[in-house]
């Protein structure tokens, strides 16, 4: 088994997971706080009842099997010892079976849910602690869930008055797609412990996106209709703090337009490297998929200076005509299509959905979960989790270019693991 789903029924347009928490957006326009954490532990109770399952904790909420196993290693070559026995193997494996399709039915001290008022909204997205609501009319903000009083939500406050596709914030900047602007606000203070955001300036770029992505280093990817994507590398010319080597590739590859920001002598100057000249960009830190115009997808890696890196992942190009967007993890990557959705990791191309969802979500590698994918549906919510640990799945069916060289496994033991690089 690759992968182990769970289902919550219900009508929802989109679903984020943050800090043991499920965020859900109703079709009634309210949003509801679940509490992740409990729930598992009660669906999937410890052998002696006295708490969550342990193998139900590694996958579903705190991403302890990746921390456990990695922090073993570091001191011992037991566990991966272990691992090469088909007896130690079939025993998770036959208890991940038992979990699988399970139907989450939340009970109401796991749950609250909040009235987000007249205004319709399509689209949830976490930061800082505050829920970031995008509508067809604006984008607004509500502070619930941990970090707020519990069981209690803020006022809705109002930060943009356009229709919104996508938000993504970095550091001290908030970016908004919208059909004829990319709107760029500034932060001047947000935190977990406030409610009210204080925003300071507002550029408006003339340029219609649909999608927001982010490099490492403060690089903001925005990517058009017509498969181009800008990218915009912040750069700060403070003497204090010596050479910025970002300015080399201000040189090569500046267009001459460029965002100011509030912070003095620190810009995002757009350049335009030929990775982005005729193709849709989705990037993972150095991972990235191109899209382009004839719907092929190709993976590659890329460094700092964003050039391709050529380690073989150039031969993973595959034709989908009906390709909406990609979405990466560790694993390999996640293309959402109009017609299903497709996993595509180091054994194989599989289908994970079969019809067209309403909205899909990863969770790569944060600190809580790990490979986690939320596909909302028109009657449920689909809870998939990727599980990319090398001991479970036969050497023999492994391809060493799709994946990643194990974040967990020390130099020496490099042969219990995969190789490759995606």
């Amino acid at each position: 088994m690759q992968f182990l789903k769970l289902k919550l029924p219900g009508a929802y347009l989109d679903a984020f997971l943050y800090r043991g928490h499920l965020y859900l957006l109703t079709e009634e326009n309210t949003l509801q706080v679940l509490d992740w954490n409990r729930l598992i532990e009660r669906v999937f109770p410890a052998p002696d009842r006295s708490g969550i399952d342990p193998l139900a904790a590694m996958i579903w909420t705190n991403n302890s099997l990746v921390h456990k196993h990695r922090n073993l290693i570091d001191k011992h070559r037991n566990l991966i010892d272990w691992t090469q026995y088909d007896e130690f193997k079939n025993m998770p494996l036959k208890n991940l079976q038992r979990m699988n399709d399970t139907v989450l039915y939340p009970e109401e001290n796991e749950c609250n849910e909040f009235d987000l008022g007249p205004e319709r909204f399509h689209t949830l997205e976490l930061y800082h602690s505050h829920v970031w609501l995008l509508g067809e009319k604006g984008v607004s903000y509500v502070k619930t869930g941990p970090g707020h009083v519990k069981g209690k939500c803020s006022n809705i406050y109002r930060v943009l008055d356009d229709c919104a596709y996508s938000l993504g914030a970095r550091s001290d900047m908030l970016w908004v797609t919208s059909p004829d602007l990319v709107h760029v606000i500034s932060i001047r203070d947000i935190s977990p412990r406030r409610v009210k955001v204080e925003f300071g300036e507002e550029n408006s770029l003339s340029i219609s996106a649909n999608h927001i992505g982010w490099h490492w280093e403060d690089a903001v990817m925005t990517s058009d209709f017509d498969f181009h994507t800008s990218i915009w590398m912040r750069v700060s010319h403070h003497k204090a703090m010596g050479y910025d080597p970002r300015e080399q590739i201000l040189e090569e590859y500046f267009t001459g337009k460029k965002v100011p920001t509030e912070t003095k002598n620190a810009s995002f100057y757009e350049i335009a490297p030929d990775i982005g000249k005729s193709q849709r960009l989705y990037c993972s830190r150095e991972r990235a998929v191109g899209v382009s115009p004839d719907h092929s997808v190709q993976a590659f890696n890329w460094g700092f200076d964003l050039k391709t890196e050529q380690n073989g992942l150039s031969a993973y190009t595959i034709s989908n005509p009906n390709v909406e967007r990609v979405l990466i993890g560790t694993f390999g990557w996640i293309i959402e299509e109009t017609s299903g959705v497709l996993l595509i990791d180091k054994i194989k191309k599989r289908r994970l959905y079969n019809k067209e969802p309403t909205q899909v979500r990863t969770f790569p590698s944060a600190h809580w979960y790990e490979n986690l994918v939320l596909i909302v549906g028109d009657e449920d919510i689909e809870v998939i989790a990727i599980l990319d640990y090398d001991f479970l799945i036969p050497k023999k069916l492994q391809d060493v270019n799709i994946g990643r060289k194990s974040e967990y496994f020390l130099d020496s033991y490099r042969q219990y693991s995969t190789g490759g690089g995606f």
